[in-house]
């Protein structure tokens, strides 16, 4: 059912300017989080079905192919797949990739790949229908659109065209964060790609920081040297550039974002920003954040993003993207039911990594 209504949906997309503008709607408004549905109820059964977390595939559909076979993934036993964002853009065969998590029924959230290759897409095909609706050429437009993008956007752009309609709809559809629920030994568990910002709740949690977050910045949101400074306008600037590829933000514009995030950091004294030397590794501040709550209200985050410092097994933090599509590995987290003492205790999940080695890229 699920199939049809994308295949019908990816059809309208390109049939109506109507049905164009809800999909960059959706693109550029995301579900912001959704519940992993059905949950994952682990079962003690003697062959249970697992959960998988992939990391990082980044087009690399061969490397992720061996992965699950060296998993043992099983979809007759009912193992199921998530992937932490981050399926298209950099290597090879990014429409495949999509392709083969929607033909295993897997799910994602959406990383910050898939954001830029849907925003430039959007972008582009506004600057068409615009041009199209004053009696222009439409395709002009897009190639100018195009042009005028950054090596990394054009590169985006072409993946977008690579994709079909229908991956496109799917991709859309991809919240930013998916809360896995209670899990037997692990607590409240929810995958993001990037992360999240210490001392926000998820409901509160900004997409952009979920999609690129690596570090956190000093702020004072009282104080206006701090609002003014050039390391606060950059984090702004670069939001802005990340949400609307291609076109300049009006001061109107640029001043609600930055009212915005002066809002809502104000309260925590620090704000995200995607650079790696800036500030402190916003993992270290969430486990510490974690261990002082009471256990009721702790939340493990499972993530990709940060190749750089590869796979991170920390308490209340996970992290997948060990570098496949640079030459490294690609990693899946396997979550697999398992009965505590001789059987006769309570049911936990286990969990263990398992790793694949990638081409160095050339």
């Amino acid at each position: 059912m699920l199939r049809h209504l994308l295949t019908l949906l990816a059809s309208l997309s390109v049939c109506t300017a109507a049905s164009l503008a809800s999909q960059i709607k959706l693109i550029r408004n995301p579900p912001h989080h959704a519940n992993y549905s059905p949950p994952y109820e682990p079962s003690p059964s003697e062959n249970p079905a697992r959960l998988l977390i992939i990391g990082d595939v980044h087009g690399m559909l061969d490397q992720l192919e061996v992965l699950l076979s060296k998993a043992n993934y099983l979809s007759s036993r009912g193992d199921r797949v998530i992937f932490v964002g981050d399926l298209v853009n950099k290597g090879p065969k990014s429409s495949s990739v999509v392709q083969y998590a929607m033909d295993i029924n897997a799910t994602s959230v959406r990383g910050n790949h898939e954001d830029k290759v849907l925003r430039v897409w959007a972008g582009a095909e506004e600057a068409r229908t615009k041009a199209e609706a004053e009696g222009k050429d439409g395709d002009e437009a897009y190639e100018a659109f195009k042009n005028d993008l950054g090596s990394g956007k054009q590169k985006a752009l072409e993946t977008a065209e690579s994709i079909t309609s229908e991956q496109r709809v799917w991709l859309s559809t991809l919240p930013v964060a998916l809360r896995l629920g209670d899990l037997p030994g692990l607590g409240d568990v929810a995958v993001v790609h990037g992360g999240m910002v210490p001392g926000i709740s998820l409901d509160e949690q900004e997409p952009w920081a979920m999609y690129n977050i690596r570090a956190l910045i000093d702020f004072d949101g009282e104080d206006d040297e701090t609002t003014q400074s050039d390391e606060f306008v950059a984090t702004i600037e670069e939001r802005l550039a990340d949400m609307r590829p291609g076109s300049k933000p009006s001061q109107q514009t640029f001043e609600l974002a930055k009212q915005s995030a002066i809002g809502l950091y104000r309260r925590v004294s620090h704000i995200p920003t995607s650079k790696f030397e800036d500030g402190k590794w916003w993992v270290e501040s969430w486990n510490q954040q974690q261990e002082e709550k009471a256990k009721s209200e702790r939340m493990t985050v499972v993530y990709g993003h940060d190749s750089k410092r590869t796979v991170q097994m920390k308490r209340y933090s996970i992290g997948l993207d060990s570098g496949c599509v640079n030459g490294k590995k690609m990693t899946a987290l396997v979550l697999q039911p398992k009965i505590d003492g001789d059987g006769l205790g309570a049911m936990s999940l286990g969990h263990h990594l398992v790793s694949v080695s990638c081409p160095d890229k050339k």
